[in-house]
């Protein structure tokens, strides 16, 4: 599964970045393989929202196609 394809409200671990340049660009972003994130919102057309032990971040859908993640929970 990839960042793109995860439902609001879910927490998952990120696992692999396949692009080298998508993975240098999560990477500045602090979400290499084994951060984990949870996604807080998903804008239509628009960016999909994580939360990280840093924060709030804002990841546009073409690095989101990019990252695979692995499911951790769904918020109740």
């Amino acid at each position: 599964m990839t960042l793109d394809q995860v439902p609001r409200g879910t927490r998952v671990k990120i696992t692999d970045i396949a692009d080298v340049e998508r993975r240098l660009e999560a990477t500045r972003l602090g979400l290499g393989p084994g951060a984990w994130v949870r996604v807080t919102r998903i804008v239509p057309k628009g960016p999909i929202i994580v939360h990280t032990d840093a924060g709030q971040i804002a990841i546009g859908r073409q690095l989101a196609r990019n990252i695979t993640v692995s499911f951790i929970s769904l918020e109740q």
